[in-house]
């Protein structure tokens, strides 16, 4: 699937037949890697001005070298109801819980981890933030046993109630059964980094809205991290996509291009800021024209996009555009406004954009612009949408059709992988020991063959 391994000629993935049964991946049983109080939520300080390791204690399963500039913020009188003061955390929606824990100066806050499994690759993954006003920007890096795995780099101010970023890291492979974690501010004097919700999991599937539910206004992403509201408001309104159609892994939902139905996801565009590489999958089905998108990623009053779309002629375009200019566009020659289902799949793996339909690698295009754009190049993203492109200088641009198992990872899919997405469901890319089973007419012919065999051996030896 890498670029620079690519042959000229298009790539092929078999597609398995329905009737199959599969035993799916699973763990070896080994510990899996647990990283103790990681949301900051263990500890209660009370004491300021600024909520201090120094002005209270050390943070519980965390090791600092500066117990003046490394803190948890708010600090409460009585909790959870009356934080007493947040000086450093004074902007954002806190990811997970009530608290978050700062950094500033030089200061580093650390753990060691346990249960890694040697030879497995692992990411960190997290949501950082910075004090506004003249706080601002901070700097930050993220390490294992000194090793960087984020770079340095500038932490501004979310502002308002807004949400943190959501960062990960580069991928790294266990030595040991044992890593050291460290944050590492670089901020200098009274610029604070905030920090929160840490997790570490093997790369792979970030985000899956397999669209089966059958009522509610949620689209729920069975990854866990990105649910998706249906429509404009949390309510029933008309920009509702319908639910519980018939689709091609379960249900789907039909999407009205006259309504503007859509999938709001804007709560969730930091979960996907900081992706660099990876893999966008998902089904759909139209047999209309107009053109309309897939996914949007995007700034709301720019042109500034990530977008997989149907575009007016009924051909596949994916665009990856920013300052102005279009850093990525794909679009194909062939035309899938047909009625029938069709699967999409766009991998980066940090120098090209690949795109495949129905399995097949696309190498020849009716518009051809490449580049290693994903959507950490969309810097300002503020908006995302499955259905509608949603751009406040768009013409709404809505998608007409069924869509169905939509999907985003955090690593470009093998080629086995992508089968696996295509055949058995993004959710089990990492499918193994797959065993066809015949049709029921195959089976049938397969039983009464057999049948007649030993009834044959029978009467030979009589």
């Amino acid at each position: 699937m890498n670029s620079r391994n690519r042959t000229s000629a298009a790539l092929t993935l078999a597609v398995v037949p329905i009737a199959v049964v599969m035993s799916l991946y699973c763990p070896d049983g080994s510990a899996a890697p647990i990283i103790l109080n990681p949301s900051f939520e263990t500890d209660t300080f009370t004491n300021g001005p600024g909520g201090t390791v120094a002005q209270n204690f050390a943070i519980s399963s965390w090791l600092d070298n500066s117990a003046i500039d490394v803190g948890i913020n708010p600090f409460w009188t009585s909790r959870p109801t009356n934080p007493a003061g947040s000086p450093h955390a004074d902007n954002g929606a806190i990811p997970d819980g009530d608290q978050v824990a700062f950094l500033r100066d030089t200061a580093t806050l650390s753990q060691s981890i346990d249960g890694f499994e040697v030879g497995k690759t692992y990411k960190i993954s997290y949501f950082e933030n910075n004090r506004s006003g003249t706080h601002a920007p901070g700097g930050l890096k993220v390490s294992i046993d000194g090793t960087v795995i984020v770079a340095d780099h500038a932490t501004a101010a979310v502002g308002g109630a807004n949400s943190y970023r959501f960062v990960t890291s580069d991928p790294f492979t266990a030595t040991n059964t044992t890593h050291a974690l460290t944050f590492g501010s670089t901020s200098g004097a009274d610029k604070s980094v905030l920090i929160d919700n840490i997790t570490i999991a093997e790369p792979g599937l970030v985000a899956n809205w397999k669209f089966d539910e059958t009522s509610g206004q949620v689209a729920v992403d069975s990854a866990g991290l990105s649910n998706g509201q249906l429509g404009n408001t949390a309510g029933v309104d008309t920009r509702d996509p319908t639910i519980d159609q018939l689709g091609k892994f379960g249900r789907a939902y039909s999407f009205d291009s006259s309504q503007n139905d859509l999938v709001a996801l804007g709560a969730n565009v930091g979960n996907f800021s900081g992706f660099d590489i990876g893999s966008i999958t998902g089904w759909f089905n139209t047999n209309s024209t107009p053109r309309g998108a897939l996914l949007s990623y995007r700034e709301n009053s720019t042109n500034d996009r990530l977008i997989l779309e149907m575009d007016v002629d009924g051909k596949l375009r994916f665009i990856v555009r920013e300052a102005n200019s279009n850093q990525t566009e794909l679009k194909t020659i062939a035309t899938f406004d047909d009625g029938e289902w069709h699967h999409m799949a766009v991998t980066q793996d940090g120098a090209a954009t690949t795109l495949f339909v129905d399995g097949t690698e696309i190498t020849a295009f009716d518009t051809s612009t490449n580049s290693g754009a994903w959507f950490d190049d969309i810097t300002s993203a503020n908006g995302m949408s499955i259905g509608w492109e949603g751009r406040a200088n768009a013409a709404n641009v809505p998608f007409d059709g069924l869509l169905d198992d939509f999907a985003v990872f955090d690593v470009v899919l093998t080629t086995e992988q992508l089968s696996n997405v295509i055949n058995f469901g993004a959710e089990n890319f990492n499918a193994e020991n797959v065993n066809i089973i015949p049709e029921p007419s195959t089976l049938a012919l397969t039983t009464f063959g057999l049948l007649g065999l030993l009834a044959w051996r029978r009467r030979r030896r009589g």
